[in-house]
């Protein structure tokens, strides 16, 4: 059964796990250790990826901004622009190497495609910061998944403590107290779909052993199948022991043959995000139901009265049911590192902030 607790009590619980069993218990395709770091009233997350270029790319820099981004562009099909965008790849993909960019330390980083934010990182940034430098210091420190309108603290905090910017990705966010969304035609033919689809809902807490190992079929049908390997390959054990600390709020739908469809979301503060979202895709699209799935995201929202942090992809569909496009980034301290892999870093920030920006900007805008 799931336990009656969520947020940061929760993860808490399920932090303790992933640091005694390590990342591969959880994420088939990440070799990492991950160690829980107290500081004041906080309890993160610090994840100690192996030296290599085989990591998924939640716990890569180099499989984020080369291999995924070579992924992307050969998905969307852009030309010349591919071409060229490619080329400048390679340029990265060497300074990275120079930079050792896989000897870095994540800090909150939770496995996930999102991770977001406990209130009152900003009042600790400094001594995290030491803490990590204090253990040896031959990797740079990296906050991921950080955005103005849910980190806008932090952000301040992290550029004055000598963190630099580094462009991620597009993001979409959804303000359910505004109503807004409610107004928007797609989102309301999507809620009468879910409504009339005749599937049961059904919670985490009453999955059978076969409903887990269901459930992470049908996320790697979606995420791994169909788009790429370079995501989380989840396992069982990280949906069950998700749903039985009660850090992972799961939801699937269920017809006549078993599950359809699953999504998993997770709290932190007035928001929510869903790291795990999949369905059938043998079946006929005509059913719908991602369409149903993202629904049910923005009801769940609505419920508990938070805000959406609806991650990458499908910046369309997530556009003309409300959600506003903002450019994410990650922050990387450098500064204690030897002069020739400071420059790179250095090298590499501008290139990406430059570049990167402006074909985010280009793309998807």
């Amino acid at each position: 059964m799931s336990k009656r607790v969520e947020g940061e009590e929760a993860w808490s619980e399920f932090l303790e796990r992933l640091s005694e069993r390590g990342a591969p218990a959880y994420v088939a395709n990440l070799k990492a250790e991950v160690r829980s770091l107290e500081v004041g009233s906080l309890r993160l997350s610090i994840v100690y990826p192996e030296r290599g270029y085989a990591n998924c790319y939640v716990g890569s820099v180099r499989a984020q901004y080369v291999d995924y981004a070579r992924y992307e562009i050969d998905s969307r099909k852009l030309g010349i622009l591919g071409t060229i965008l490619k080329g400048f790849l390679k340029g990265v993909d060497a300074l990275m190497r120079l930079a050792a960019s896989e000897r870095t330390v994540f800090v909150n980083n939770r496995l996930l495609s999102t991770n977001l934010y406990p209130a009152g990182v900003e009042r600790e940034l400094a001594a995290i910061r030491d803490r990590l430098l204090g253990e040896g210091g031959e990797r740079a420190i990296l906050f991921r998944s950080l955005a103005g309108s849910c980190n806008a603290a932090l952000i301040a905090a992290l550029r004055e403590a000598g963190f630099r910017a580094l462009a991620s990705r597009e993001v979409y966010l959804l303000d359910t107290s505004s109503g807004e969304h409610r107004r928007r035609s797609n989102f309301l033919k999507d809620l009468a779909l879910l409504e009339g689809s005749g599937l049961e809902r059904v919670p985490g807490s009453q999955f059978s052993s076969a409903d887990f190992d269901r459930a992470r079929e049908l996320y790697g049908k979606l995420y791994l199948e169909k788009y790429t390997a370079l995501n989380p390959r989840f396992t069982e054990a990280f949906l069950r022991e998700g749903v039985e600390t009660g850090f992972l709020q799961l939801v699937g739908l269920r017809g006549e043959k078993g599950l359809l469809g699953v999504l998993g979301y997770y709290r932190c503060g007035d928001w929510i995000t869903a790291p795990i979202l999949g369905y059938d895709t043998e079946l006929p699209v005509e059913l719908g139901l991602y369409r149903q799935l993202t629904a049910l995201l923005t009801l769940e929202g609505e419920r508990l009265g938070c805000r959406i942090h609806r991650s990458s992809g499908a910046a369309a569909f997530k556009r003309s049911r409300g959600a506003k496009r903002e450019i994410e980034y990650s922050y990387v301290y450098v500064e204690h590192l030897p002069w020739w892999r400071r420059w790179a870093w250095r090298t590499f920030l501008a290139l990406v902030n430059r570049v990167g920006r402006f074909a985010l900007d280009r793309i998807d805008a």
